[in-house]
């Protein structure tokens, strides 16, 4: 068990079980709780950030492709 103050005055069941039922569900299942209030709070909208703007992209694809092919062409020359 946690030597964190805050699992016993906290009262999200997400992300500190308190009782025997939620410990006990959280051994069949394989994420922590922890993780678990982690992943509902990628799941929010609010949580996600902006959308990607075509300068975005651009960078996106001279930082994976661009770039690594130029590397690689100029690895063979040599």
């Amino acid at each position: 068990m946690s030597t964190n103050s805050r699992t016993s005055t906290s009262t999200d069941p997400l992300l500190y079980p308190a009782s025997d039922q939620n410990n006990r569900q959280c051994e069949k299942d394989p994420f922590s709780p922890h993780l678990r209030y982690l992943i509902n709070s990628i799941q929010m909208p609010e949580n996600q950030g902006e959308t990607l703007k075509n300068r975005d992209y651009v960078v996106l694809l001279v930082v994976t492709l661009l770039i690594p092919i130029i590397v690689n062409v100029i690895g063979r020359l040599l």
